[in-house]
C-alpha cells in the first residue's frame, strides 16, 4: 500500500525547470485518479507515431522516482519501473529485454537495468523482432505484468501508437490506466477520436498535451 509523498527531492538529470514543473503537475493530476492503495499498471500511448509519448513516459518515471512521490507507509519511497513495449521506439533495443524474457531465453532479473538513486528500474524491449506480435498475446505476457505487479509499487508500460497496429490495443489489457499522449498542432483530430475510440474508457486517467519533442532523462540516456 502506498501513500503520496509530500516531498521533493533532487531534480532528474537533464530536465529544466520548465519541464520538471510539467511533469510534476501531469503525475500531481495521475495520483489523484490512481488507486494509490495498491500496486498499479499505468499504460502510456499515442494515436500516432511522433507524438512524444516515449519521452512523456521517461520524464514521468524520472520525476516520479526523484521527488519520492509515491511512498509506503513506512516512509521509504515507492519502486518504479518503466517497460519498453514498443519496438518501434524502443530504448536500448539492442539490449537484451522484455522479448528474450518472453522467449525463456533470460531471466527476468537479467534484464530490469538497475536503478540508481532517484532513478526508476528500466526494462527494454529487446527487439525489434517478427515474433514481437505473438510474443505480447501469449500468456507469458500477461504473467510478466502481474509478476511486475507484485515487485513494482508502480509499473509505467511505454505502449505502441494506437492506430499504428493492433499492438498496443492488445498491450493496453494489461493496464489498469492509460494515459494518451496528443502532439499540439501535429495530431489530426481525427486520428483523436478514433484512438479514443479503441482504447478502454473507463481506463483513461488522462489526456496530455504534449508541445514538442524533449531530450530523454540523462539515466536512460546513460545506460545505453
Amino acid at each position: 500500500m502506498l501513500r503520496r509523498a509530500a516531498r521533493e527531492s533532487q531534480s532528474p538529470q537533464q530536465l529544466d525547470d520548465a519541464s520538471l514543473a510539467r511533469f510534476r503537475d501531469i503525475y500531481t493530476r495521475l495520483l489523484f485518479n490512481l488507486d494509490v492503495e495498491r500496486q498499479n499498471v499505468l499504460g502510456i500511448t499515442s494515436a500516432m507515431d511522433g507524438d512524444g509519448k516515449t519521452v512523456i513516459a521517461a520524464g514521468l518515471a524520472s520525476t516520479l522516482a526523484a521527488d519520492g512521490a509515491l511512498a509506503r507507509p513506512d516512509g521509504r519511497p515507492g519502486d518504479i519501473i518503466l517497460v519498453s513495449c514498443d519496438q518501434d521506439r524502443a530504448i536500448g533495443r539492442s539490449a537484451p529485454g522484455l522479448l528474450q524474457y518472453l522467449r525463456g531465453s533470460v531471466g527476468l532479473d537479467d534484464v530490469i537495468q538497475p536503478a540508481a538513486q532517484g532513478t526508476p528500474r528500466f526494462l527494454p524491449t529487446g527487439g525489434p523482432a517478427p515474433d514481437f506480435p505473438s510474443l505480447i498475446r501469449s500468456s507469458a505476457m500477461g504473467e510478466t505484468i502481474q509478476h511486475l505487479r507484485t515487485r513494482f509499487d508502480l509499473v509505467l508500460l511505454d505502449l505502441p501508437p494506437l492506430l499504428a497496429t493492433t499492438d498496443g490495443q492488445v498491450l493496453g489489457t494489461y493496464a489498469d490506466y492509460l494515459l494518451l499522449i496528443v502532439r499540439a498542432g501535429i495530431t489530426p483530430s481525427k486520428l483523436i477520436r478514433q484512438a479514443l475510440q479503441q482504447l478502454e474508457r473507463d481506463k483513461l486517467v488522462g489526456i496530455v498535451l504534449n508541445d514538442g519533442r524533449r531530450e530523454l532523462p540523462g539515466w536512460l540516456e546513460q545506460r545505453f
